[in-house]
């Protein structure tokens, strides 16, 4: 049986609606093998674009469209079946991560899968009104007794050359991240630079406008949905970049330590226990990258089992010796333009720290802002701001108090502006980008293993 083809008139219909939508990816017109191009979902905007599932199944159903019975008589001899789903050529056969177990004997959620059941029934507005809280606890404890008066000749005395030139450093910094990214995924697939960089604005953006740092996750999504990447393999690039910055954070406070006259001994024992996270976090990738059939065994039989297999094969595909010889450079590079950023402010409000000390403040205001919190990580950065330089370096306390808004000011304005025009040139506002990276999410069905001990 011959399946009925849609319309032209349709088809170019739809084809006129997708180009106009700047996150048009021609990938979304395949046809997996079959004669009749693939129907467009049901949408209310341009952008509603299909969004398959890891393994490429096609698994929507549309009232509008004829879908006639499938043809159940064998193929000729000499012609070829139907063709399978298409695949990324790294990470072998797709695995069928949307079946449920159907063994009767299966035993009970372990108590992890049960916890975070118990999370995601947590309303939505429950994270955001704690990071919102932290961070209106946080300017609270630093300005409750600040006149904003007492901030504007601070401001008027400003070296404007040396902001400038932080905030260009600053600027710097991301496109770094995005060579050191591209590098990083060049094992799997190659990315576009300044496509790379877009991305990693559009997710800067997001953090300064949004709450609980959700650029993240855009940024991943971004790149997967441009370069028809599997979601969870990007994640997991991105976790090992994670690791590399943490491992050269660590060992630029732990050196610029050995120049300070004191340190509070609550910072060191903080420092110390980041120091195990990242060492236990570097051991379980490297295991991974190494032992790549065993990581396979112990997630096999898990709900997770399909998307943990594609981060697997990912990781063990990007963490060989040649890649890493090539990212970790640049993450050092990466590292140093934060500290030269840091230093030129420094220099702009003529505090006279040399550029160790900025390395220290520079470590301390990145421990301090780890934990995801209201957007631009507004209070979190102004307490650790404080506590390094008034806790640590002797500054007087209005000084870091006034210093941690220049700073603040100067991370935060040009981000806006960059993510922003980044964001522009999608043909699209950051809340449909948003909407369509959580569907993207949802689609991968990543819960937690079922049978975790």
């Amino acid at each position: 049986m011959v399946p009925k083809l849609l319309s032209r008139n349709s088809e170019e219909v739809r084809r006129k609606r997708l180009e106009k939508d700047k996150l048009f990816n021609p990938r979304d017109l395949v046809t997996c093998g079959r004669s009749r191009p693939l129907p467009a979902p049901p949408a209310t905007s341009a952008f509603a674009l299909p969004y398959w599932p890891v393994n490429r199944i096609i698994s929507h159903n549309y009232a509008h469209v004829d879908h006639p019975e499938p043809d159940t008589q064998p193929p000729a001899p000499g012609t070829r079946g139907p063709q399978a789903p298409s695949y990324d050529r790294h990470l072998g056969p797709p695995p069928n991560e949307h079946s449920q177990p159907t063994d009767p004997h299966r035993p009970a959620p372990a108590w992890l899968a049960r916890s975070f059941a118990t999370r995601r029934k947590l309303p939505h507005w429950v994270p955001q009104f704690l990071g919102y809280a932290l961070s209106a606890g946080c300017l609270v404890w630093v300005f409750h007794n600040s006149k904003i008066g007492d901030f504007l000749p601070q401001l008027r005395q400003l070296e404007w050359q040396w902001v400038a030139l932080g905030m260009a450093l600053d600027l710097l910094v991301y496109i770094c991240h995005g060579w050191r990214w591209v590098l990083l995924y060049q094992p799997v697939d190659r990315l576009p630079f300044w496509r790379t960089v877009q991305a990693i604005y559009i997710g800067l953006f997001a953090n300064e406008v949004l709450p609980l740092r959700v650029g993240e996750l855009i940024r991943c999504y971004l790149v997967a949905h441009w370069n028809d990447q599997l979601i969870s393999v990007v994640f997991a690039s991105a976790a090992l970049e994670r690791v590399i910055d943490g491992f050269w954070m660590i060992l630029s406070f732990i050196v610029a330590a050995q120049h300070l006259p004191g340190i509070p001994h609550w910072l060191t024992y903080f420092v110390r226990a980041l120091e195990v996270v990242v060492i236990v976090a570097a051991a379980l990738l490297a295991y991974v990258m190494v032992h790549k059939s065993h990581a396979h065994a112990i997630v096999k039989e898990s709900r997770w089992a399909a998307v943990l297999r594609h981060v697997v094969e990912g990781l063990h595909t990007m963490g060989n010796g040649r890649t890493l010889a090539r990212a970790i450079p640049v993450s050092f590079l990466y590292l140093i333009l934060q500290v030269l950023s840091y230093w030129a402010l420094m220099k702009a409000f003529q505090l006279d720290l040399s550029i160790w000390d900025a390395t220290a403040v520079l470590a301390i205001v990145r421990l301090g802002t780890v934990v995801p919190n209201a957007p631009g990580n507004i209070g979190l950065i102004n307490v650790a701001c404080v506590i390094a330089l008034y806790n640590v370096f002797g500054v007087e306390r209005n000084d870091a108090k006034d210093f941690s808004v220049v700073l603040w000011g100067a991370l935060t304005l040009p981000l806006l502006a960059g993510g922003a025009i980044a964001t522009a040139l999608t043909g699209l506002n950051l809340g449909e980008i948003h909407h369509n990276a959580r569907q993207r999410m949802h689609a991968t069905e990543t819960k937690p293993p079922e049978d975790l001990v």
